[in-house]
């Protein structure tokens, strides 16, 4: 087998569960003299690890489905100071060399340690705002692992790659909605991991068969034009210069292409 997170000790400042406040003030739920920790086993695939902090308590409940292999981790966090946004989830001690798929602006597959998690724009992965699916792949060449939430009720959650202290960590957060004033509790949202073996399509194509049986899909697709299964590309933003629309011909038929024209009306985006 292969491994993609490395053992790991949680720093003060790198913690498992963190409280997440309104711009960003954060504390943290970690490994440190201020924090007890129990671990209660409930089952041989069913675990709860408990934190209990200075400022509040959390938990992670570990399941694995036994149907699937996947394991499935809950975190949520309880305090007595009001205004909670979110419960954040840290992981650690991924692979420096992993290449991370997210779908962001169609998708996209950069390396864990591209500066542009740094940018605004990628620093702050909102769901379902720039994060379009609640979906991450790190993949190698031959494999990797990834993590998602089936969660299909649209509740807000959140991706970020990287912190202050290390580039190759994913935090997670299940956030509140709004206002979020006297909201002393967050998460509740189940992220699922699991391995795989092959290229980053794998995982991507797991996601999506899962959505498509678990949502609308069936019916929405009953309702779509024939032409619709023969798109083979799609081109946002399209500034529908001439020049544009012949070099894509040139590589795929203009039939199976669907293009976004944003400059069709009056009143300009």
């Amino acid at each position: 087998g292969q491994r993609y997170l490395n053992d790991n000790r949680y720093s003060e400042r790198e913690a498992p569960l963190r409280f997440i406040y309104a711009f960003n003030r954060t504390y943290s739920l970690g490994k440190n003299s201020a924090v007890r920790i129990e671990i209660h086993q409930y089952s041989d695939t069913l675990v709860n690890i408990s934190f209990f902090g200075w400022h509040g308590h959390g938990d992670i409940l570990i399941e694995e489905d036994i149907s699937t292999g996947d394991i499935c981790v809950t975190p949520s966090v309880q305090t007595s100071m009001t205004g909670l946004k979110a419960c954040r989830w840290e992981m650690f001690g991924i692979d420096p060399d992993v290449e991370v798929t997210i779908p962001y602006m169609q998708g996209i597959k950069i390396p864990i340690s591209d500066p542009l998690f740094k940018t605004d724009k990628l620093q702050d992965l909102r769901y379902p705002f720039r994060w379009e699916s609640a979906f991450v792949a790190f993949s190698r060449k031959n494999g990797g692992f990834w993590v998602r939430t089936d969660c299909l009720q649209k509740k807000y959650k959140s991706l970020h790659i990287g912190n202050d202290t290390a580039f190759n960590c994913a935090l997670f957060d299940s956030e509140n909605t709004g206002p979020i004033d006297s909201e002393i509790s967050a998460g509740g949202t189940t992220w699922k991991l699991n391995v795989y073996e092959g290229d980053w399509t794998v995982p991507v194509y797991l996601y999506r068969d899962m959505i498509r049986e678990t949502s609308q899909y069936i019916k929405a697709k009953a309702n779509l034009p024939q032409w619709f299964d023969n798109v083979k590309m799609a081109c946002s933003w399209c500034p529908g210069d001439p020049k544009v629309l012949d070099i894509m011909k040139k590589y795929i038929e203009p039939k199976k292409v669907l293009i976004h024209l944003p400059h069709w009306r009056n009143m300009k985006y």
